[in-house]
């Protein structure tokens, strides 16, 4: 079907069929249609018709931070100044209830805390207080720890 210049074409909401000529609109081809009646026939709804040169926004945010968190975090420093990272860790962030968790599967270690910054806080001395233990008793160190300890050495190490 070919369109003459004068002719709109408006497909109904729900429905493969098109109204085709500009009477049946009650708009002209110069312009758009500037009343909620002419815009609620073509099944636009009332709206606010804006300048083509204004920016809009969309109505709802696209990202809430309480519903929209990361889950993944990379540290590249702890909490303790005596040590110094020799590459990123990465964790996974999660949130039950009240508290969110950071969990560092490669060391089996987890912060938590009211709020992702607090869980982060809280894995970053965790991983130096177990740097500290693991050093201090690594002659002793059972097959499991001793593989965490080597990881984490390789990790972490004096400044």
């Amino acid at each position: 079907m070919t369109l003459m210049p004068s002719e709109v074409r408006v497909l109904e909401p729900g429905t493969a069929d098109a109204r085709e000529s500009q009477d049946d609109i009650g708009v002209s081809m110069g312009g758009d249609p500037t009343s909620a009646e002419e815009l609620t026939y073509v099944g636009l709804g009332p709206i606010e018709l804006v300048s083509q040169y204004q920016p809009t926004l969309a109505s709802e945010p696209i990202a809430d931070l309480g519903s929209a968190a990361h889950d993944q975090i990379e540290i590249g420093s702890l909490l303790d100044n005596r040590l110094r990272m020799r590459e990123s860790i990465t964790l996974v962030m999660e949130h039950e209830g009240e508290f969110y968790i950071a969990k560092c599967d490669e060391l089996n270690e987890i912060g938590y805390g009211e709020d992702p910054i607090s869980a982060v806080q809280d894995i970053r001395n965790t991983i130096a207080e177990l740097y500290w233990q693991l050093k201090e008793n690594e002659e002793r160190l059972g097959t499991d720890l001793a593989i965490t300890w080597q990881r984490l050495s390789a990790l972490v190490c004096k400044t």
